[in-house]
């Protein structure tokens, strides 16, 4: 079954263990189920890795010793960035943290570590992760673009906003924007995501439709994926803003499509523009200049997208 449709095995999977994961929380309404959440939001990543490993069963080889450095570094990393994260947000105890967060820091270490995994299928996989591919201006862009348009919206709409609040010291407001990138960037939007949606997803649908036909399907997918965060109690949206929110997340798709697609295959350059525009949305606001300009870009790209049909992605970058 997952030999002959990978694709629809990686989305079921994929959807399963994200709304499974938020069952407990949704019907209980005890706040100490959110920890059940964080490991849903893990759903993309570790059905692309099963459903890799699975149809890819072919014999070990010698585990890079490097595996077990990156996945300790990794595991360090991610509970002090969560633990610390949750702290300033909620005022969780710090030792408290630090006993939780090692679990969900697990799993993620687990998948950045398979980079240097003993199973060939794996480690080609998840080596755009930490092995950059396509020209430098790229990964530019992903980065820059939403943090740098959204902030040149605001001289274009009626909200003042400055880029450096005066109350802010300095170190301690940087240091605030480097903890919420690292936290998005490994927990929430970026490896826990991008790895699936477009590292095996898009990757999948590019082989059999052209990067029209796939940034369309991968839309809905990854939208009504996102359904029980959205609607749960962990969230104040209506169903009317959902909706919104959806039609919007076209424009995004697009871009993740080209970028995917232009750094030739990279899982880094997509985790690096997911994660750029969750964090630009958490200390800028969302102005209407900037939604209509992402839109027109994201239009431009898609038609650009158009011309890449029938094509490799060796080819297109």
């Amino acid at each position: 079954m997952i030999k002959k449709y990978p694709l629809i095995s990686f989305v079921t999977l994929a959807y399963g263990i994200t709304w499974l994961s938020t069952l407990p929380l949704i019907i209980s309404g005890i706040q100490e189920t959110e920890i059940l959440v964080l490991f849903g939001l893990f759903g993309p990543v570790l059905s692309a890795y099963f459903v890799t490993r699975s149809i890819n069963p072919g014999p070990s080889v010698d585990r890079d010793p490097r595996f077990w450095w990156v996945f300790l570094g990794v595991l360090i990393t991610g509970t002090l960035v969560y633990t610390f994260d949750t702290h300033l947000r909620s005022g969780t105890p710090i030792v408290v943290a630090l006993i939780v967060f090692p679990f969900p820091s697990l799993l993620l270490a687990w998948m950045v570590a398979s980079a240097w995994s003993s199973r060939p299928a794996i480690r080609d996989f998840f080596s755009s992760l930490v092995r950059p591919t396509g020209p430098w201006w790229v990964y530019a862009f992903v980065l820059l673009y939403f943090p740098v348009s959204h902030y040149l919206a605001t001289f274009m709409s009626e909200e003042e906003y400055n880029l450096w609040p005066k109350d802010q010291a300095g170190l301690a407001y940087l240091g605030l924007w480097v903890l919420v990138f690292l936290k998005i960037f490994l927990f929430t939007g970026g490896v826990n995501e991008e790895s699936g949606w477009r590292g095996f997803l898009l990757r999948g649908l590019l082989e059999k439709f052209n990067p029209v036909i796939a940034t369309f399907v991968i839309w809905i997918i990854w939208a009504v994926w996102h359904l029980p965060i959205e609607l749960g109690p962990l969230s104040n949206m209506t169903v009317n803003e959902v909706a919104v929110k959806w039609l919007w997340m076209f424009a995004p798709t697009a871009l993740l499509t080209w970028a995917y697609i232009r750094s030739g295959g990279s899982i880094l350059a997509c985790v690096l523009l997911h994660t750029s525009m969750n964090v630009t949305s958490e200390f800028i606001p969302i102005t209407l200049p900037a939604q209509l300009l992402t839109i027109v870009i994201a239009i431009g790209l898609f038609i650009e997208l158009q011309r890449w049909s029938g094509l490799g992605v060796s080819q297109q970058a």
